[in-house]
């Protein structure tokens, strides 16, 4: 079993990794923008064997030293084209510090983390214009966000008890309409979820990546007239025409009448009509 470090120790490894992180972020401009990792050193790092005993800290910190920090993703690196994947904050590394040292579990309890994530996700629904009453999870990221998205939308409008019986007794078909900038996470938790690729009706956008609500209008029409079950519209966009185009957020006309549509991105002012 790895011995219990003592307060000097930590503070002594605390230093030395404060130091790493302060000479990688500070020396990072001076850096090529990306530097690939060489073939021989990617295969050492695959060919690490497993630990059978406890490896001294200040070893981990020389192999980090030696074999990770010289070749970073990129992000961090001014050169760095914007992308999804934003900088290191420098407060954002203390912070993982910080939480990593507790470990909480946000899954239930009466712990300070809990109130914490109430609070920011409280955070979000000031800036978004939620209704006071609606909650929300923190999870990994836009993937996963999707996913529990989508699944809030099978479990609400698919007519079926899907917790109980699957979709196995769903009286009709069902669709989901996507523009053609949709993240392809959206496709992806519509196959997980059990609805299938099939389900997924694209639809064309305009010149400013805006998704054609004619188009979107017939295709809704369309599915219920053959008495398809529409799910949900997901227009995603590229986030810097999003930030150039502030019209995306208005309401969606072709959803207006859909009273089983429910518009993954819709602004709050649009909700009630589902």
């Amino acid at each position: 079993m790895p011995r219990i470090l003592t307060a000097d120790e930590i503070r002594r490894i605390g230093y030395r990794v404060a130091d790493l992180i302060a000479d990688h972020l500070t020396t990072l401009p001076d850096e090529p923008a990306f530097r690939p990792v060489p073939a021989s050193d990617a295969a050492t790092l695959r060919a690490t064997p497993v630990p059978r005993d406890p490896i001294p800290p200040d070893e981990i910190l020389r192999l980090f030293t030696e074999a990770i920090e010289p070749y970073p993703f990129g992000n961090g690196h001014p050169r760095f084209w914007g992308w999804v994947n934003s900088p290191p904050a420098v407060m954002g590394v203390f912070a993982e510090a910080l939480a990593a040292a507790m470990n909480p579990s946000c899954a239930g309890g009466n712990h300070a983390a809990i109130y914490v994530e109430h609070a920011v996700i409280g955070w979000f629904r000031e800036l978004l214009g939620f209704p006071s009453a609606s909650a929300g999870l923190l999870v990994s990221g836009g993937s996963m966000a999707t996913m529990t998205a989508l699944a809030v939308a099978r479990h609400v409008k698919s007519g079926v008890d899907v917790r109980v019986n699957g979709l196995r007794d769903a009286p009709a078909s069902f669709a989901f309409y996507l523009s053609t900038e949709a993240h392809s996470c959206a496709r992806k938790a519509i196959e997980l979820l059990g609805f299938g690729s099939a389900s997924v009706r694209t639809i064309a956008t305009d010149a400013d990546y805006r998704i054609k609500v004619d188009a979107l209008d017939t295709a809704i029409a369309d599915d219920l007239a053959r008495g398809v079950r529409p799910i949900a519209v997901i227009r995603d966009r590229r986030v810097d025409q999003h930030r150039r185009d502030r019209r995306s957020r208005r309401d969606c006309p072709a959803c207006a009448g859909a009273t089983t549509c429910g518009c993954t991105s819709m602004p709050p002012t649009a909700a009630p009509r589902f």
